[in-house]
């Protein structure tokens, strides 16, 4: 979107450099990730997590830790996979400062993730869900296949409460398969 395009223009101007780390980098990727974690107060996984998760996809080259510097200081991290022919933003991290949050390093660097991925012959750069951000960014909403929107969309904890609830009680289930039956959404029912 535009808005996300005169992003990248800032962050260039701006002086941000995107490299494509190793399991060298993980170290940045990581205390950016704990800062933005103890920000938005997310649980975090310990880094023992992320060595293992290089060792599956990172030696074959199926996973990489972007790293956005300005004048050399890590200022912003993204650590992607590949899984098929689609890249997933896994996780990320960006300093605090008031000065780095103005550099627009994320815009940045998801550009470089898109381009990475490209030339892994990837077919999709896949956000994992949506916000304000990632809006700006994506170019096309993805609708989930039918047999996951009980985990994923609109009204999702409450579509997975019900299933979960309707298939440990045997008289639930038949209550909830006969009102689908009766209204027509057997067929189209995700569980």
């Amino acid at each position: 979107k535009p808005k996300g395009r005169y992003n990248v223009g800032v962050a260039t101007r701006a002086g941000v450099t995107v490299r494509c780390g190793d399991h060298s980098s993980l170290g940045e990727f990581f205390e950016l990730h704990c800062t933005t974690a103890g920000y938005q107060g997310f649980p975090v996984f310990s880094s023992d997590y992320f060595d293992y998760v290089w060792k599956l996809f990172g030696t074959r080259g199926k996973a990489c830790v972007f790293v956005a510097s300005q004048n050399g200081v890590p200022v912003a991290a993204i650590f992607n996979t590949i899984v098929g022919g689609r890249m997933y933003y896994g996780w990320g991290g960006m300093s605090r400062l008031p000065e780095h949050r103005k550099l627009m390093a994320n815009y940045i660097l998801h550009l470089t993730a898109m381009g990475w991925a490209r030339e892994h012959a990837c077919t999709h750069y896949d956000l994992v869900g949506l916000n304000d951000f990632k809006e700006k960014i994506a170019r096309d909403e993805i609708c989930w296949p039918e047999p996951q929107r009980k985990y994923y969309g609109t009204f999702a904890n409450l579509r997975r409460k019900l299933a979960d609830r309707s298939w440990s009680s045997p008289r639930t289930r038949r209550a909830v398969v006969g009102i689908a039956r009766r209204l027509g959404l057997r067929r189209r029912m995700p569980y």
